[in-house]
């Protein structure tokens, strides 16, 4: 039948929930904030993508951006100041929690021959899996952190994603010896 899906804050046992969404358009990847008054998410409605931040105390949600461009995976600085999301046309943007455009930052292909794409639908999975590291490498430039984790980045990739990711991470590693880093993979 017909399902409402919406996005909603509860307790860990189903209980006290407050609705985000009214169910009119696609929400997805919600995110805290780093204090955990506020969460991140992206709405689709028809063709325009909408990037909102609600203020969990105060129950308002305020518009960050909005375009034709879909749009993916926000993601909050450390200091939860600024919001970091990426599109489909394989660009990243910072965003103040306010709305207002901070940068563009600037992407760098690991492998040349990846770059011959403007478009994420047509990648493989295994280049999905590249381009999302690569996502995650740059925002590292943006997050001055002393610890630096990744949880299977290498699913679906073949042996040559595999080893270039591992070869670069190790370079990060040895560059950046003022950190800790823990990889988890299942190879």
């Amino acid at each position: 039948g017909n399902r409402t899906k919406r996005l909603a804050i509860m307790d860990s046992d189903g209980a006290n929930h407050r609705f985000i969404t009214n169910g009119q358009s696609i929400a997805l990847t919600p995110r805290f904030s780093p204090d955990y008054k506020s969460i991140v998410y992206v709405s689709y409605l028809g063709a325009r993508v909408r990037l909102y931040v609600y203020d969990i105390g105060t129950g308002q949600q305020r518009l960050v951006t909005e375009s034709n461009n879909p749009t993916f995976a926000p993601r909050w600085s450390p200091d939860g100041r600024n919001i970091l999301f990426g599109t489909l046309q394989c660009e990243v943007y910072i965003y103040d929690s306010s709305g207002n455009y901070l940068s563009q930052l600037p992407l760098y292909c690991l492998d040349e021959s990846a770059a011959q794409t403007s478009d994420a639908r047509n990648l493989s999975g295994g280049e999905r899996s590249f381009t999302t590291l690569s996502f995650e490498l740059a925002m590292w430039e943006f997050c001055q952190t002393p610890f630096r984790c990744l949880d299977e980045f290498d699913v679906y990739m073949d042996d040559t994603y595999r080893r270039q990711a591992v070869d670069t991470l190790m370079e990060i590693c040895d560059s950046q010896q003022d950190r800790q880093f823990l990889f988890v993979t299942p190879q």
